[in-house]
């Protein structure tokens, strides 16, 4: 995850998903303005395996640890100050924070008083029945907190005693894809193992959250103020292992006809998420188009559930390789990591492993991961407020080839 720094730089996030006890963690480097790394140092130590992460709307940052009996860890990117959250204990992956009756979103880089009242923070936990926990502040520490700016307490346990509550996941489907959250863990691992299982990325924006579940190879849309669900395949294009982590940018809305009175909109959201799995991984963007309803009639909910994915884009993937085995050559499997937006959506972050899924001869060969910087040409974001603009953006993107022709027709590649 990125953070903006005072001086108009950036703070980057990155997880060391060492599976060796105590030796994981969380690295930060400082970036100036131009992009140049200042300095670097690990702000979290002493944990285990961390994987997925993801932000608060007060700017810190959340730090999976993948193993029977992690943590989710809140760390402050500026201070360093780590503590363990309410999520309890778990094979996590990542979370997000957010509030279905205001716009706010978890990438803004300052929360407004009225996008927390009703808060709730979600977490994935990468197993066969891993349920999607929901954690509910208590009010009077939120409130507290919204009054003071100080959200130390919003997320921990308070002298050992829990000061919120944690509910889990259910979806009901395959008609009317609709979901609810129950208090019995036992009954939310059974629904995960039949319809949701090792989901892993998950960010919020706009009342919905965005969930990438890597065995159906789905991206999960929630919609938390219909309590309706869409699930679309990922499985597109070049895309062909799990996907991961995730990372959402909404790019405009449009009505559905002239009439002015009409409250029936479309919407093209863009999803960028990384792969697990493969031996050419990369980052890859997927354009969603959602129908938006104010109406409660029931003719017009259906027709919300009829999200579309328009395609699976590459952005970036990584060359294949392999090596020798007994007279056999063997395909090295890597993993996409880190993604993050920096500078107002200016720089892509993101990384391959290096891990080698277990063949020691690729660790020998390739021992380390690498992270890379994507910017384009011309400066611009790859967002703009301004739909029109938006729109155009994103489509200018998405005429980008793989790097590996050695080509590019509009982004710079640096890296780190």
């Amino acid at each position: 995850a990125c953070f903006n720094a005072p001086d108009g730089g950036f703070i980057y996030l990155s997880n060391s998903e060492s599976r060796i006890e105590g030796e994981g963690g969380v690295g930060a480097f400082l970036s100036d303005n131009s992009g140049n790394i200042v300095n670097y140092e690990m702000i979290l130590e002493g944990t285990t395996a961390n994987c997925g992460g993801g932000k608060t709307p007060w700017n810190t940052f959340f730090s999976g640890e993948e193993f029977e009996d992690g943590s989710m860890w809140e760390i402050d990117p500026f201070t360093g100050v780590s503590q363990k959250t309410q999520f309890g204990t778990a094979k996590f992956e990542s979370a997000t924070c957010g509030s279905f009756s205001t716009n706010n979103n978890n990438n803004s880089d300052q929360a407004q008083d009225d996008d927390l009242k009703d808060l709730k923070c979600y977490a994935t936990v990468d197993q066969v029945n891993g349920e999607l926990r929901r954690f509910t502040p208590d009010p009077i520490i939120l409130q507290e907190a919204i009054a003071s700016n100080d959200f130390t307490k919003v997320l921990t346990t308070t002298e050992g005693e829990s000061s919120g509550t944690l509910d889990y996941l259910l979806l009901h489907s395959p008609q009317p894809n609709q979901f609810s959250f129950t208090s019995s863990i036992e009954k939310a691992k059974l629904n995960a193992f039949e319809n949701y299982p090792n989901c892993e990325g998950i960010d919020f924006h706009h009342g919905k959250l965005f969930i990438s579940c890597k065995a159906k190879k789905e991206v999960l849309v929630l919609d938390l103020k219909t309590q309706t669900f869409t699930a679309t395949k990922t499985q597109n294009g070049d895309f062909e292992y799990e996907p991961d982590q995730i990372y959402h940018l909404m790019m405009g809305s449009s009505s559905s006809d002239d009439d002015d009175d009409d409250e029936t909109s479309t919407r093209s959201d863009i999803v960028y998420f990384v792969e697990d799995g493969g031996c050419n991984p990369g980052l890859f963007v997927v354009n969603i188009t959602t129908f938006n309803h104010d109406d409660d009639d029931e003719q017009q909910q259906q027709q919300q559930l009829k999200n579309k994915i328009i395609s699976t884009k590459t952005l970036l993937e990584k060359i294949p390789m392999s090596y020798s085995k007994r007279n056999h050559l063997v395909e090295m499997e890597d993993e996409s990591i880190g993604l993050a937006f920096c500078n107002s959506n200016k720089r892509i972050i993101v990384g391959f492993q290096g891990s080698g899924k277990g063949e020691p001869g690729y660790r020998m060969m390739n021992p380390k991961g690498v992270l890379f910087e994507i910017t384009r040409k011309d400066g611009k974001s790859f967002h703009d407020d301004d739909d029109n603009d938006a729109i155009a953006v994103e489509k200018e993107k998405l005429r980008g080839v793989k790097t590996k022709t050695e080509e590019s027709l509009i982004f710079h590649l640096k890296q780190f």
